[in-house]
């Protein structure tokens, strides 16, 4: 998960090897737009998650947050030609306004950060990573969240 630090270029996003219960506003890690820690924080990134959370921050001004997981239900549907389709009320949001970005390889190569914003198109929050998982955005957590709920719920429908 990564959050821009609201009126700065600068991305706090979480430190690498952390279980999720262990994380804690103290020990995000505040990072430029390519990646370069800011802070004197002692945590490593990792480098392929500052990639993608990067890119999207660099080709849409209006996303702040951004949440990526390889949940098991979504790497399933992820993995499907046919993509992810709605099937009850609450994932219709989600309908035509999904992005579909083939994968390359574990996305350490900052030349594939402008395929990401391409694949991601200029409406679109959620952005299917295919045979890998899923980066839901927004303009903050809540929807981020919302949105991250929501696909995995319907992966898993």
């Amino acid at each position: 998960m990564s959050y821009r630090a609201p009126s700065t270029k600068h991305l706090l996003i979480n430190a690498f090897g952390l279980l999720y219960s262990a994380i804690t506003p103290s020990n995000f890690v505040k990072i430029d737009f390519d990646s370069n820690t800011v802070d004197d924080s002692s945590y490593a990134i990792n480098k392929a998650s500052s990639v993608i959370h990067t890119a999207l921050r660099k080709g849409r001004t209006d996303v702040h947050c951004v949440m990526h997981t390889h949940n098991p239900d979504v790497q399933a549907v992820s993995a499907l030609k046919c993509g992810f389709m709605p099937l009850y009320q609450e994932t219709f949001m989600f309908y035509d306004r999904i992005g579909y970005h083939d994968f390359e390889s574990i996305v350490l190569d900052e030349s594939e950060q402008q395929r990401l914003v391409g694949s991601l198109g200029p409406t679109n929050y959620t952005l299917m990573l295919n045979n890998h998982g899923v980066v839901t955005t927004g303009p903050d957590v809540a929807w981020a969240f919302m949105r991250m709920y929501q696909i995995i719920q319907g992966c898993q429908v």
